[in-house]
């Protein structure tokens, strides 16, 4: 296990997907997004003709690093997606494979101070080409599976929330990802 607990497996997940999301608007069509209320069918449909930059599972994505220490300190997405040239992230994907969260707290969760973090450092606005959202990445029986309680109280809870700021919330089946 490395950081967080996060298995070699998990990391070879994300870096396919980034392999993936890198590769254009035609392989993003594919990365379907699942149990979403919003417009998005797929993660093209959150892009317009812009170009992303992702970082991956690194701080540099966190311009804000002192923004209320309690909630948001030390906590790194697996992959943010912004505008090339800007520093505004606009999508946060966490990837699992087998493993819960790192914070499993019902209001608390790892997802919600993700969540949290974009509501309070984006603009609504989707000007920058990406419109704003929060993916969970993990073959799909992890969605059945018992560690998926976490992620289905914030999807039940936050969804009113989310679809008010246009933030999009929904889950990618890794396994069903060409090459994973």
């Amino acid at each position: 296990m490395s950081r967080e607990g996060q298995s070699q497996d998990e990391k070879e997940l994300e870096k396919n997907l980034c392999k993936v999301i890198k590769s254009g608007q035609t392989a993003r069509q594919l990365i379907k997004v699942h149990r979403t209320e919003s417009t998005v069918h797929n993660l093209a449909d959150l892009f317009e003709k812009v170009e992303p930059g992702i970082i991956e599972d690194s701080s540099d994505w966190n311009e804000f690093r002192t923004l209320s220490k309690d909630l948001f300190w030390g906590i790194t997405p697996d992959i943010v997606i912004r505008p090339i040239g800007s520093n505004q992230n606009r999508i946060i994907i966490e990837v699992k494979k087998d493993s819960p969260f790192t914070h499993k707290e019902p209001d608390a969760s790892q997802v919600l101070r993700y969540f949290l973090h974009l509501l309070v450092t984006t603009d609504k606005s989707p000007e920058s080409g990406i419109r704003r959202a929060v993916l969970l990445a993990a073959p799909q029986s992890w969605f059945k599976g018992k560690h998926s309680a976490s992620w289905d109280h914030f999807l039940s809870h936050y969804r009113p929330l989310a679809n008010h700021f246009d933030i999009t919330l929904g889950e990618i089946y890794l396994d069903s990802i060409p090459g994973s």
